[in-house]
């Protein structure tokens, strides 16, 4: 039986697989860090 972690972990695992744009903007942010001091929330409505 799967868990919802693991199901997460597997669909993390296929966008960094399939989606090498994300990396390469991860990989500039945390070099830039063009969002340091800011605080930033999200929210989602179900």
């Amino acid at each position: 039986m799967a868990t919802q972690a693991g199901i997460g972990w597997e669909k993390i695992r296929w966008a960094r697989a399939h989606m090498p744009l994300h990396a390469e903007i991860k990989r500039r942010f945390e070099k830039e860090r063009p969002f340091a001091g800011l605080r930033i929330g999200a929210t989602l409505h179900l």
